[in-house]
């Protein structure tokens, strides 16, 4: 089995714990084949460069390091999380001008910086803020800045919290209208295992969303753990496997240099 990592996040994310090496190492031993750090580039209205918060220079220089040293044994991908790249579009722009091999698309805060992780959800205003994120991701699903939608319903991990379950079904007609625009834009989603170690108990997005982008005719699709801390990297990984393939696919996408490619299981 051909096992990959796309979303880990190394100490060149401002949350990020892990070391480039220890990743590696980890990865290496577990049987994977490849890895991507995909660090975070998460622009606010104060900082809009994510000036001192993310280098991606140095990220880069890291990882060519790391290239080296684990030559033969793991391939390890230069990528980056655009985060909220529908409210600083010129911002994102022109960092993906680095020369990166996967770019996730993603959404953590909405209007005046508000954080879809910090937010006191409540039974009468969880449905209102979902339906909120999926419209910003439908602006992020329309712009031509990133390879896979990361963790597509980011907010129900954090709903969790709060005992709230989100119902794709409430929220299906711009599921769709989401899953129709990055298709036609020869784009892709993630299958984001965080939500399998958090209160959410499922993949984000779950098997019901993957099976209705299968059917729309989605055709790119890739995997991560979403780890910020070593103990997470990879994990779940292959449960998100076995999910994939239940949803109707028999392969894993792999990207270099931003260009797609397909790996059967």
């Amino acid at each position: 089995m051909y096992y990959v990592d796309y979303h880990i996040h190394s100490v060149f994310s401002n949350d990020g714990f892990i070391e480039i090496d220890e990743a590696c190492d980890k990865a290496i031993a577990e049987g994977f084949a490849e890895i991507a750090f995909s660090d975070h580039f998460d622009p606010w209205a104060e900082n809009p460069d994510c000036i001192d918060v993310y280098d991606p220079k140095a990220q880069r220089a890291a990882i060519e390091t790391a290239r080296e040293k684990y030559k033969g044994k793991l391939k390890i991908l230069y990528a980056v999380e655009l985060g909220q790249s529908q409210l600083y579009p010129e911002n994102a722009s022109k960092i993906v001008q680095n020369d990166y091999d996967y770019v996730l698309g993603a959404v953590h805060s909405i209007e005046n910086d508000l954080d879809l992780a910090r937010i006191k959800y409540t039974s009468s205003n969880f449905k209102s803020y979902m339906m909120t994120s999926y419209k910003h991701i439908l602006e992020v699903a329309k712009l031509d800045l990133f390879d896979c939608l990361a963790h597509l319903d980011y907010p129900k991990r954090y709903m969790a919290l709060h005992g709230l379950r989100v119902k794709p079904c409430d929220y299906m007609d711009i599921i769709e209208e989401i899953l129709k625009t990055v298709i036609a834009n020869g784009k892709g989603i993630e299958v984001n295992c965080s939500g399998l170690r958090h209160r959410v108990n499922e993949t984000l997005p779950n098997i019901e969303i993957l099976k209705l982008y299968k059917s729309l005719g989605g055709e790119i699709i890739t995997v991560g753990s979403d780890a910020h801390r070593f103990e997470h990297a990879l994990l779940y990984i292959k449960d998100a496997y076995e999910i994939i393939k239940e949803a109707g696919f028999d392969y894993i996408t792999l990207f270099d240099k931003r260009i797609p490619k397909f790996v059967k299981f």
